[in-house]
This record gives C-alpha cells, sequence and structure tokens, in this order.
C-alpha cells in the first residue's frame, strides 16, 4: 500500500487497552456510551490495514449494520484516501491494499458464509442467538486462524454472560481469551452530569445493565425463575432414561427455525430436555429425518405439535413420523406459560425443580432468558401475551406441557352398547 501520513481516531484509555492486548478472542462487557462502535470501526480498519485479508462487523441486524455503521461511522471514520471501491448494496469497502471489510447481519444467517476471514466483530453479542459464533462464526476463522472480538452491554444471563465467564477463567482451554468491562463513566467524552440526568430518567436495574455493564435479569422476564445454576444440567448428570416416558414438542417454521424439544419425564413428574433441533428453511422430509435421528429408535410416547399448521402435520406424515396436535384452549398461551413456570419453582421437600434442561440444548436456553412481555407504557393495560420473539423453541415445549396436562378434551367415551339400548328403551 502506498505510504500515507493519516491520522485516525485517539482512542480512551479503555479503547486503548484493547488496542495493546494481544490475546486471539477479547470479550468487551461494555456499557452503553463507551465507545463500543467506533473502537470496532478502527480496530477493524487497523488490522486490515496491516494484514491484508477480509474482516467483517457483525450487528444483530443488517438493518442495525447499516444505520450503525455504513450511514454513521463507516463515513466518519475511514478516511477516503484508504478507500478503493464501496458497495453499499453489499455494505462492503474495498482498501487500497486489498482488505474487504464487509457489514454483516446476525439475523440473516445465510448471509454468513465465507472463507479466509482474518478477523471479526460481534457487536451487541448479547442480542445475537448464541449459534451465530458456535456453529457458523467460529468453524470460518480455523483455516485462517483469525481473531474474534465479542462487544455487548448485558442482557441478562445469557451467553454474553457465559462467554465473559470463560474469558476470565484461568483454565488452559481459555488462554487465548481477554476480558474487558468498561461503564459510561470510563468514556471520558461523557459528562458526569449527562451520566447523573440518565441515571434519574431510567429504572435502577436498567442504568446498573445498560450504563454500569452489570449483569442482572431482563427486565420483564416471562420465565423469572430460570436460572442456569438450578435449570441447566451437564449431558452426563442425566439418569438412566430407558424405563423413562419420551415426548417430544414441535413448532413448525420455514424462515423462522423448526425448532423441536426432545423430553424424557420420570415416574415422579420431573422433564428432562436432553436434546433440540432448531433450524429455519428446513424441508419436511428434512424435518422428519432429523426427528427420526434425534429418537434414535426409542418409543416416543408423546409427538406433540401445533394444531394452526394440520398441513404442517399431514405433510409430515407422509415420511413415517405421526405428530398429534396440541388442543388448545383460548388461553392457551398465558396457561401454557403457566404451567411450565410452575415445573421451574422449586418444590417444597426437595429443593428442587421438576424441569431440567441439558447445556447441549442452547437455543431453549436462549430464549428462557430473553422471553419476555413487552414495555409498560403506562398509557394502557399491560399486555397478557410476551412479545412475538425468542419463543419458537418455548412454544414446542408449552405445546407438549398443555397435552400432557389437558390432555385431549374432545376425547369421546364410549359406553357399552347394552347401557345404551336400555336408554333407548325408556
Amino acid at each position: 500500500m502506498p505510504s500515507l501520513d493519516l491520522t485516525l481516531y485517539t482512542p480512551h484509555p479503555k479503547q486503548l487497552e484493547v488496542h495493546d492486548d494481544t490475546h486471539r478472542f477479547k470479550v468487551l462487557n461494555w456499557g452503553r456510551r463507551t465507545g463500543k462502535s467506533t473502537l470496532a470501526a478502527n480496530y477493524v480498519l487497523i488490522a486490515a490495514t496491516q494484514v491484508i485479508g477480509r474482516y467483517w462487523i457483525v450487528a444483530p441486524t443488517y438493518k442495525q449494520a447499516k444505520n450503525i455503521y455504513w450511514l454513521d461511522i463507516i463515513h466518519n471514520q475511514i478516511p477516503k484516501e484508504l478507500i478503493s471501491k464501496k458497495n453499499e448494496q453489499e455494505l462492503t469497502i474495498q482498501l487500497i491494499n486489498g482488505s474487504v471489510i464487509e457489514l454483516k447481519g446476525a439475523d440473516n444467517e445465510d448471509s454468513l458464509r465465507g472463507a479466509g476471514i482474518k478477523g471479526l466483530v460481534l457487536d451487541e453479542y448479547a442480542f445475537m442467538k448464541p449459534n451465530v459464533w458456535e456453529l457458523i462464526l467460529r468453524p470460518m476463522l480455523a483455516d485462517s486462524k483469525g481473531w474474534a472480538i465479542f462487544i455487548s452491554t448485558p442482557n441478562g444471563f445469557n451467553h454474553f454472560y457465559q462467554i465473559a465467564d470463560n474469558a476470565q477463567s484461568t483454565l488452559p482451554e481459555y488462554k487465548d481469551w481477554w476480558y474487558s468491562h468498561a461503564t459510561t463513566f470510563d468514556n471520558p467524552h461523557i459528562d458526569d452530569e449527562e451520566i447523573d440526568q440518565i441515571k434519574a430518567e431510567v429504572s435502577e436495574d436498567q442504568f446498573a445493565q445498560e450504563y454500569m455493564a452489570e449483569f442482572r435479569k431482563m427486565a420483564g422476564l416471562v420465565y423469572k425463575d430460570f436460572d442456569r445454576a438450578i435449570h441447566v444440567i451437564s449431558p452426563t448428570q442425566l439418569p438412566d432414561m430407558d424405563m423413562y416416558t419420551r415426548g417430544f414438542g414441535i413448532d413448525f417454521g420455514f424462515t423462522n427455525p423448526t425448532a423441536i424439544v426432545f423430553v424424557a419425564i420420570d415416574y415422579d413428574q420431573n422433564w428432562y430436555v436432553y436434546d433440540e433441533v432448531y433450524k429455519p428453511g428446513m424441508k419436511t422430509e428434512e424435518t422428519a429425518q432429523a426427528i427420526k435421528d434425534k429418537m434414535g429408535g426409542k418409543l416416543f410416547t408423546y409427538r406433540i405439535g401445533d394444531s394452526a399448521q394440520p398441513q404442517e402435520i399431514a405433510n409430515i406424515a407422509t415420511h413415517g413420523v405421526i405428530i398429534e396436535p396440541v388442543i388448545k384452549q383460548k388461553d392457551a398461551i398465558s396457561s401454557g406459560i403457566r404451567l411450565i413456570n410452575d415445573m421451574l419453582k422449586t418444590q417444597e421437600g426437595t429443593g428442587k425443580p421438576k424441569l431440567f434442561i441439558t447445556e447441549n440444548c442452547k437455543n431453549l436456553i436462549y430464549e428462557f432468558e430473553t422471553y419476555h412481555y413487552p414495555e409498560d407504557k403506562g398509557d394502557k393495560n399491560a399486555s397478557e401475551d410476551p412479545v412475538k420473539e425468542n419463543d419458537h423453541a418455548l412454544d414446542a415445549l408449552r405445546y407438549l406441557r398443555l397435552k400432557l396436562y389437558y390432555g385431549n378434551p374432545n376425547m369421546r367415551i364410549n359406553k357399552p352398547r347394552n347401557m345404551l339400548e336400555k336408554r333407548r328403551r325408556k
């Protein structure tokens, strides 16, 4: 690249710590207004000028990637002298040395495919699905031995909390990880009086989580009693399930993921969710095969699906998988939530809940920690139904729970013929 004398941004002390650190994976638990996005853009830019390659900045959605980075930071932070080509439709910038910086949205998993990525930033990682990193992005860095930075404000005790905790571990498997914590007070460009005013305008929990970067339970959670320390277990902690009743619940999707949860139930009605399927774009035959693979030849007494999808249930039956539609009451959502909440509560006598989930069911765990009610605006009655997002695996579990609790209210009891004849004679 030609020799250029350019001045980039001046990092504040917390940003400078990130630039100076040499670990391959960095986890930045930073509050709002700490300069996260400015750091991300400049870190990637500096790396791209030093080593030619492809670099990504991944936001939770494509719209956020465009609004936050393309329309603002990219134009303000990257000197025009460094840019060879820009493609607004693809949200890519090619530098004069041949490096390419691309903006991505984690909501479109199909766009997150590629090879030879030298480095990437996951901005607001707490608001992405965990499989975006684990199943898609992490393998892409294997060949290039590329680096990754996870930047986020907390969002309850979800997967970002777990990865932040791992980054602080002294275990040898995390020797390549580094952790940083920053609050809004760490940004010298934000006046303390401004922060004090913000503190007076928001709730204590909101200020602690969003500005002080403290991990707290997300406001308005549907399943407030869910606790990883209590409900999440290792697969090695599962009991011998050979004599248990097995079942699965399925929530059909295509643009949204098809979600299936596999459950074993013991004699005391303890539920063990031990496996899951969670994938968008699944065709009928693919869904049927995934179910068969997970069943592994075991007897499944309950195979429950959404009664609002009769055609899907009929289609999958042609592939040898029979699914029974759940019979929904008028309050199926609220009553199902109530039943699952009852299972999450610790029981008198045992001190344990009735619902356990193995740690490999990452999507179900993510939904437990993010499924929430709409924000109470104060000018109307609060909705009794949660926000319709992050609920696919939870719906599958709810269908199964409703079926086992209420049974089939349309079931007919056939009386013996002699009783019917006796009644007609009268």
